[in-house]
């Protein structure tokens, strides 16, 4: 459970606010205002020349499939389709090839992306297809890599996290991270557990549930706003306030904290009388946001 950020002190009553301003320094990426396209991992998405399909696996992984698109220009951008000529390298192994052996091809493509939408504030385009240009000869399982199933369905992150889909099936877990990973009491960093969300995807959003300190834990509450486009995580909340209330209980045993222990730590949120120091944190770059 050991972090490597910068510490924090933390009293033994008292509530903890931790402000992350500019938690995630802009790149050199466009402004909100353009549209993106909605994939992680992307050098750039605003009229992306490069980017790569994802693989295709059979059941009985006889057939593996990549491809790989280079070159585009965009003859349209920023409408409800967005069009484009470039040149896709597909490799294959099947059972012509053998296991072992990979054939490939390159055939010009036409690519398409549409599915405008505005996530969170940003406009990003939430599917992207490619087919070959008239008059190519198809490769073989072109079909099988012809969509992206990588363009996300407009979901807005928290860095690497979306609210609800871990707690769809764990409710009590830790699943969400911050968006910067802070060490509280040396060597323990803070884990956020059992967290509930109100307004998740607009502008601004809070959550409750529990921090865990070493073997500690206390009432947390966090609010999270300023959406951007980051190339890491696609759509995301960049700036976070985290403020962790009580004087702790010891944790007993292992696993999830239970739902009757989240509630009395919860209530201990917001009580007044509770003395409280506040840490302003500005973010390392690296998550390629873009700037406001």
């Amino acid at each position: 459970m050991s972090r490597a950020r910068k510490s924090i002190g933390l009293p033994v009553i008292c509530a903890v606010v931790i402000a992350l301003a500019g938690v995630i320094e802009p790149q050199t990426l466009a402004a909100t205002s353009s549209v993106y396209l909605d994939q992680a991992g992307l050098t750039e998405a605003v009229r992306p020349a490069t980017f790569r399909l994802p693989e295709y696996h059979s059941a009985d992984l006889h057939t593996l499939v990549n491809a790989a698109v280079s070159g585009v220009s965009w003859s349209s951008w920023g409408g409800a389709v967005a069009e484009g000529n470039g040149q896709a390298l597909i490799q294959w192994t099947d059972a012509g090839t053998g296991l072992h052996a990979q054939a490939h091809a390159t055939v010009p493509v036409v690519v398409n992306a549409s599915g405008l939408h505005a996530c969170g504030g940003v406009s990003v385009y939430t599917s992207l297809v490619i087919n070959p240009a008239p008059g190519a000869s198809v490769p073989p399982h072109f079909a099988q890599v012809q969509h992206d199933g990588n363009v996300m369905p407009c979901a807005v992150h928290g860095g690497d996290y979306i609210a609800g889909r871990g707690e769809r099936h764990n409710p009590d877990g830790c699943f969400f991270k911050g968006l910067r990973e802070l060490v509280i009491r040396p060597p323990f960093g803070l884990f956020y557990c059992a967290m509930r969300w109100e307004g998740w995807g607009g502008n601004t959003t809070t959550g409750t549930g529990v921090a865990r300190i070493g073997f500690q834990q206390y009432g947390l509450r966090v609010r999270l706003s300023r959406i951007r486009w980051c190339s890491k995580w696609t759509v995301s909340y960049t700036q976070e306030t985290a403020e962790v209330w009580g004087a702790g209980k010891a944790l007993v045993g292992q696993g999830n904290v239970s739902s009757g222990e989240a509630a009395r730590l919860k209530a201990l949120i917001g009580l007044s009388g509770q003395p409280h120091k506040s840490v302003h944190e500005a973010m390392p770059g690296g998550a390629g946001c873009a700037a406001g």
